[in-house]
């Protein structure tokens, strides 16, 4: 069987917005539980969050955090090893971690994690969504 893709599923707002110019539709089917938030502007059907399992959970968590900011991102930990598909022992954290520089500035709060350790002496592999 294929491995699930639940990062192929997600309505983006910014994507609906440019084909009809509002959100408010989404938002309607939100609130009437036909639609999962995911992070703000990221949206999952109910029928196929709840057939995810946990790992596809997560992954559509952090590819929409990862999607929905303004620059580009890098995954720490437990998040990088979800979009490599990296199995790990235990449960798969309600945080996303980000690799931050360290004076960036920005704070953590109850999604996302932000690790101020910088990039001068990192190991960086990159992986886009269509890798």
């Amino acid at each position: 069987m294929q491995p699930s893709n639940p990062e192929d599923r997600l309505l983006f707002v910014r994507d609906r917005a440019l084909l009809i110019g509002d959100d408010s539709a989404l938002r309607r089917k939100a609130a009437r539980g036909e639609l999962r938030r995911v992070h703000h502007g990221v949206y999952a059907t109910e029928q196929d969050w709840s057939r995810w399992n946990s790992e596809e959970r997560y992954r559509a968590r952090v590819f929409g955090i990862g999607q929905s900011r303004r620059s580009d991102v890098v995954l720490q930990g437990y998040s990088a090893a979800a979009l490599w598909r990296l199995p790990i022992i235990g449960a798969w954290p309600a945080e996303v971690h980000l690799l931050t520089e360290k004076a960036a500035g920005g704070r953590s709060h109850a999604r996302i994690r932000r690790h101020a350790v910088g990039f001068e002496h990192a190991g960086i592999t990159t992986k886009t969504a269509s890798t």
